[in-house]
């Protein structure tokens, strides 16, 4: 009996990931858990590229949010001390140019953003991302909201700061990738009007990594180390390029 009621919610399960994140997804995230089952350093893991539109002027009237105070860290803060991340990525990140901005309610850090106007190296893949054109674009990551804050104005808040900032240099779209597997992320994303422009699969063999996507000029690119990240050029939306 219990074998049988573990299958049906085996098949429950699959029903679920496939309404939510289709066939293709669906298997290669039952492929990323195999391979890793096998050996942690073999996985497979699939992101979209999408372009979000930066607004020009201010999207939260009247006083909603006020008290969440938005702030510029740099990377002697010691609010930094406080993010689940690897402290040599954070250094990175600001080796490459990034800003970061976070939220506070009182004095408590609830949320974060890092963006970056230029290319964007990533930590954990053999991949560079170059938006273009460059004076209108630039790239986001890294967007953290406390759970017990994100039906709040924390997120709206500090996604004002970052649009002001951005419109301030004349930046029009902002482009990032979320993972194929994330529900909860791609629905967020399309409530915020991003555009899908491409995907990237990537199949981890311990140091080799095999990239995939439409935006690599032959489609297809082997790297052994992050030296040798190919430059992956993401174009805004074609119906809005001029």
């Amino acid at each position: 009996m219990n074998l049988l009621i573990q299958r049906v919610a085996l098949l429950k399960k699959i029903a679920r990931s496939l309404s939510e994140i289709g066939f293709l997804n669906t298997c290669l995230y039952a492929l990323h858990h195999l391979l890793s089952g096998v050996h942690s350093s073999l996985g497979v893991e699939r992101f979209y590229v999408v372009m979000q539109p930066v607004a020009q002027k201010p999207g939260i009237p009247g006083k909603r949010g006020k008290n969440i105070r938005v702030d510029r860290l740099n990377r002697e803060d010691p609010a930094l001390s406080t993010f689940v991340r690897v402290a040599e990525e954070i250094q990175e990140r600001f080796d490459q140019g990034a800003v970061c901005f976070g939220a506070w309610r009182q004095d408590h850090l609830i949320a974060w953003i890092w963006l970056i106007l230029g290319s964007y190296q990533d930590f954990n893949f053999h991949l560079r991302f170059v938006p273009t054109p460059a004076e209108k674009t630039c790239w986001d990551l890294d967007i953290f909201v406390e759970p017990e804050y994100r039906l709040g104005f924390a997120f709206a808040r500090l996604w004002e700061e970052a649009r002001a900032y951005l419109a301030r240099h004349g930046v029009e779209w902002s482009a990032s990738m979320i993972s194929a597997f994330n529900t909860a992320s791609l629905r967020s994303h399309k409530r915020l009007d991003s555009r899908i422009v491409g995907s990237v699969t990537i199949l981890e063999l311990g140091r080799l990594q095999c990239l995939i996507s439409p935006l690599l000029r032959h489609g297809v690119y082997f790297s052994a180390d992050r030296a040798n990240s190919p430059a992956i050029r993401v174009p805004i939306p074609r119906s809005t390029a001029k």
